[in-house]
C-alpha cells in the first residue's frame, strides 16, 4: 500500500485517485498517523452496461406495469409532479 503524507495528498489528489482507481490502495496520514485510505469500488453486476435488447425488455416491462397500475386505478405521477419530487429530494 502507498502511503503519502496529506500535503503530498492535497497537491497530487488527481494522481492518487488514479491510482486508486487502477487498484493501488493509498494511505493518506496526517502527521504520521493513518488518517484515510483510498481504494477502488469494485464494479456493482447491477451497474452494467444493458445491451439494446434487455433495454427494450426493460422498457416494455415498465410500461406493462404503468398500464396495469392505470387498469387498478392508480394514477401514475405527473412531469410536474416528478420533477417536484427530485427537487424535494436536492434539499
Amino acid at each position: 500500500m502507498k502511503q503519502v503524507s496529506r500535503e503530498e495528498a492535497v497537491a497530487h489528489i488527481a494522481e492518487l485517485l488514479d491510482e486508486a482507481a487502477q487498484g493501488q490502495d493509498v494511505l493518506v496520514t496526517d502527521r504520521g498517523k493513518p488518517a484515510v485510505r483510498l481504494s477502488a469500488v469494485a464494479a456493482s453486476r447491477e451497474m452494467r452496461t444493458l445491451t439494446p435488447e434487455e433495454a427494450e425488455e426493460l422498457l416494455a416491462r415498465v410500461r406493462e406495469n404503468r398500464l396495469e397500475m392505470i387498469r387498478q386505478g392508480v394514477r401514475p405521477f405527473s412531469q410536474s409532479e416528478i420533477r417536484a419530487l427530485i427537487n424535494e429530494g436536492r434539499r
